[in-house]
């Protein structure tokens, strides 16, 4: 039958971000944030104390196979500021169903619309495990799950010694020893 809800909830954690290997890491590390009490980049000890306001507006006649009502559900998640904790962001997140019986009740049509944001404030930015990744039969289908994700580029240097030239071109010999005087050359791919 028809409700209103109203909620709350309040939520503390300590997590901490291992890395399986090197690849990863680098993919990560171009995440970074600052952590409020080190003011260094961390993955570990990172405590997220959050509060969650919620409306959820529910008409729909059944739960598990739906046939005709809307459901409107609504939500913030705030974190850090007065609340404490290492981390410091806002997720509002939006949510609307509607099902309608066609064909004399023996077919559903039905239309879902999600929208979220995320976003961190005082200096800081989102964790990566707050971030949004989307992605698979419940949200986008055709895409594998939580594929649709932030991306980081990531970049990786070398450095060469290469003979030094002059003006003109030439390389440029030592004098002293007739060795081809060189310079180290970096280069950098992404």
């Amino acid at each position: 039958r028809p409700f209103t809800r109203l909620g709350m909830s309040y939520t503390i954690d300590k997590s901490s971000t291992a890395f399986a290997s090197q690849q990863t890491e680098d993919f990560f590390r171009a995440f970074q944030f600052t952590d409020t009490f080190t003011g260094s980049n961390s993955y570990s000890g990172l405590v997220r104390s959050k509060v969650t306001p919620s409306l959820t507006f529910n008409t729909v006649n059944n739960p598990f196979q739906p046939s005709s009502g809307r459901s409107f559900t609504a939500l913030l998640e705030f974190a850090g500021g007065p609340l404490g904790g290492s981390l410091s962001f806002y997720k509002p997140f939006v949510e609307a169903k509607w099902f309608k019986p066609v064909n004399k009740g023996r077919n559903v049509l039905a239309i879902r619309g999600q929208f979220s944001y995320v976003s961190g404030y005082g200096g800081l930015k989102v964790p990566v495990f707050d971030r949004i990744f989307t992605g698979g039969e419940d949200s986008i289908r055709g895409f594998d799950l939580r594929l649709i994700s932030p991306l980081a580029l990531v970049t990786q240097g070398t450095t060469a010694d290469v003979p030094s030239l002059s003006p003109s071109g030439a390389p440029v010999v030592n004098p002293e020893d007739g060795t081809v005087e060189t310079v180290q050359k970096s280069t950098y791919n992404s």
